[in-house]
């Protein structure tokens, strides 16, 4: 009896089907321009690969204009923001941002800013609104159709912001400015 399950045994041995562990493959993280890296860098960790894969979408659409596509700032300090905010009210220059500091996704390492270069390597945005925002109209549509986690401010209604796109959380500006200031996570 101890023979033929021995036999048995070995004989359906031959027919499973060996599995293999199964490897984690690590995401594919896309580089970029030296600029862009440099941002990306400043963000939080846990937004790298949705950020990247936003960056790969955002280069494709703007290379379909004609288009390079950069990421020209991200992370600022509080005292970078309320020097922003400063200008145009109390110091030289047109009002750039609505948002003082902590009241922006900048200061909380979720946001970025493009911009579009032509070719030449001339900054587009200066010298066709028009365009630019129709590219960045088409950038925001394109990561929507595809489900991402990203917020475009060329949708925002009091304050459009074309270049601006950031990671949305579940928190408010008030909950994140609570939870950075007690180092708790913000996504």
């Amino acid at each position: 009896m101890r023979g033929i399950r021995k036999f048995l045994s070995r004989l359906f041995s031959r027919f499973k089907k060996k599995t293999k562990k199964a490897k984690t493959k690590k995401p594919f993280l896309p580089k970029f321009d030296e600029r862009t890296e440099k941002h990306l860098k400043t963000l939080l960790p846990e937004i790298d690969q949705e950020m990247r894969e936003f960056v790969a979408l955002a280069k494709k659409v703007a290379a379909r204009f004609g288009m390079t596509f950069k990421v020209i700032s991200s992370y600022r300090s509080p005292e970078e923001q309320a020097a922003l905010y400063a200008k145009g009210r109390t110091t030289a220059g047109s009002i750039v941002t609505k948002a003082k500091p902590y009241s922006s996704t900048h200061n909380y390492r979720l946001a970025i800013d493009g911009g579009l270069f032509k070719s030449s390597g001339a900054y587009l945005d200066g010298s066709d609104s028009r365009l630019s925002y129709k590219i960045y109209k088409a950038i925001a549509d394109h990561a929507e159709d595809k489900g991402m986690n990203i917020e475009a401010g060329v949708n925002w209604k009091s304050f459009c912001d074309p270049p601006h796109f950031h990671y949305k959380t579940k928190y408010n500006m008030a909950q994140l400015k609570q939870r950075l200031l007690n180092d708790l996570p913000l996504v």
